[in-house]
C-alpha cells in the first residue's frame, strides 16, 4: 500500500498533476488498495453513538435534507440541556427506509482520517476537510449537482453508481477513487449493495484568490473614491469611464513592479500559518513530567532543521524557531531525522533533560509519541 496519501488516492501523481489536477476527472480503479484503516462502518456507529450532535451528521434521501427534528433528540450534559443530538433508533429507522447517513468535518473528529488529511493538506499545499456517506441498498442521496471545490472520491466499502461530467457512469467499488474538479456535474446511487465513501474536499487556493489579495494591498486612494454621482446615467458615462480607466492605469503600473516571488513567499507564509495542527500527547507530556520517559519512542512530526548558534541549538520549523541551549543540539539532531528513537537513546543528555526538551518539543509539535519500546531504533 503506497505510504504518500496522494499516491493512495490518484496512483501516479505526475500523471494526475499534469492532466487531471484543476483541469479535467480521472478514475483510478482496481487498485487493490483499501481505505477503511480511515474509516468503517464500525467506525460510523462509534462516531453517531458516541460524538453526534449536529452538524456534525445529517441524513438526506432522494435529493432532500430531512428535517433534523425527525432524528435528533434533547439531552443533558453537566447540567446543561442541548438540542440536536443524535437520536440513533430513528437515525436507523431513516437508513432503513432509504435515508443517506452523512457525517461532515471529520478532518476534524476522527483521529486516523484527521492525520490522513493534514499529511495530504502537507502535499498538496492546500487545505482538505473529509464527510462520509453511508447509504443502504437502493438508495439516492443528494441530488445532481456540482462543488465548488475539487473532491477526490474514495470508495471504502461496498459500491456506489456514479454519474460524472466527462466520465459518463463509473461503478466504485472498494478501494476505487474518483477525483472531480471544481464545477464537475456528478450524482451517485446504491442498487443493490450498500456503500461507504469518503468525499475529500480539496479547499484549494487559486490564482484569482491571490491575486485579489495582491489587489487589496494596493494602497492607492483613487481606489478608494466613490464612482461619479448618478454614474448609471448616459450623461455621467463619459465621467465613470475615465475615473475607471484611470484607476486600471494606475493598478497596470503597480502589478507592473510587484515581485512574483515576493507574493509566491507571501503565499506560502499565509498557507503555513493558517494550517491546521493536530498535535496529540501535548496534554499528557503537560499535566505529567512522567509522561516521557527514556522508553518512550517519538518521532518527527514535520520537517526541522537544526543549528548552533553561538551558545544556542537553534531549530527551525516552517512557521517558527526554537532557541534550546547548545547542549540539546545532538538529540535535536537525532530527531530531526525520518525515523522514530527512543528518547533513551538521544546522545549528550541525561535522562532528567532528555525528558524537558522532548516534552518541549511534542507541545511545540516538532515530534509525536509514537508508543514505548525496548530502547532500539525502529523504522
Amino acid at each position: 500500500m503506497p505510504s504518500d496519501p496522494l499516491r493512495r488516492c490518484v496512483g501516479d501523481t505526475e500523471r494526475f498533476a499534469t492532466e487531471h489536477w484543476g483541469r479535467a476527472p480521472m478514475l483510478y480503479a482496481g487498485t487493490g488498495s483499501s481505505f477503511d484503516d480511515l474509516l468503517d462502518i464500525a467506525s460510523v456507529e462509534v462516531l453517531l453513538t458516541d460524538l453526534g450532535r449536529r452538524p456534525t451528521f445529517r441524513l438526506v434521501r432522494d435529493g432532500t435534507t430531512l428535517p433534523a427534528t425527525s432524528y435528533t433528540v434533547r439531552t443533558r450534559v453537566g447540567g446543561v440541556d442541548i438540542d440536536d443530538v443524535a437520536d440513533v433508533d430513528r437515525i436507523l429507522g431513516h437508513v432503513a427506509a432509504g435515508a443517506t447517513l452523512v457525517m461532515q468535518g471529520l478532518q476534524r473528529c476522527w483521529p486516523p482520517l484527521a492525520r490522513f488529511c493534514l499529511a495530504l493538506e502537507a502535499e498538496l499545499g492546500h487545505a482538505v476537510q473529509a464527510n462520509a456517506y453511508l447509504s443502504p441498498p437502493s438508495a439516492a442521496g443528494l441530488a445532481e449537482h456540482a462543488d465548488d471545490h475539487d473532491v477526490i472520491v474514495v470508495q471504502v466499502d461496498g459500491t456506489k453508481h456514479w454519474e460524472i461530467g466527462g466520465l459518463g457512469a463509473v461503478v466504485l467499488a472498494a478501494g476505487d477513487t474518483a477525483y472531480l474538479p471544481a464545477g464537475t456535474r456528478h450524482s451517485a446511487h446504491t442498487t443493490g449493495a450498500h456503500s461507504l465513501h469518503i468525499t475529500l474536499g480539496l479547499l484549494t487556493t487559486t490564482t484569482r484568490e491571490v491575486l485579489h489579495r495582491v489587489l487589496d494591498r494596493i494602497d492607492d486612494v483613487e481606489l478608494d473614491r466613490p464612482l461619479p454621482l448618478r454614474f448609471t446615467a448616459d450623461a455621467s458615462r463619459s465621467a465613470l469611464v475615465t475615473q475607471l480607466a484611470d484607476a486600471l492605469d494606475s493598478v497596470a503600473r503597480r502589478l507592473a513592479t510587484t515581485d512574483p516571488a515576493d507574493v509566491a513567499a507571501g503565499e506560502v507564509d499565509r498557507r503555513t500559518r493558517r494550517a491546521r495542527r493536530r498535535w496529540t500527547g501535548r496534554l499528557a507530556v503537560t499535566v505529567d513530567p512522567a509522561a516521557i520517559t527514556d522508553a518512550t519512542v517519538v518521532r518527527r512530526r514535520r520537517p526541522f532543521t537544526v543549528a548552533l548558534d553561538a551558545d544556542r541549538a537553534v531549530l527551525t520549523l516552517a512557521d517558527r524557531r526554537l532557541r534550546l541551549p547548545a547542549a540539546t543540539f545532538d538529540a535535536l539532531r537525532t530527531m530531526a531525522d525520518d525515523d522514530p528513537v527512543a528518547v533513551g537513546l538521544l546522545p549528550g543528555l541525561d535522562a532528567h533533560d532528555r525528558s524537558v526538551v522532548v516534552r518541549r518539543l511534542v507541545r511545540e509539535g516538532a515530534v509525536e509519541i509514537v508508543g514505548n519500546g525496548s530502547g532500539n531504533r525502529s523504522s
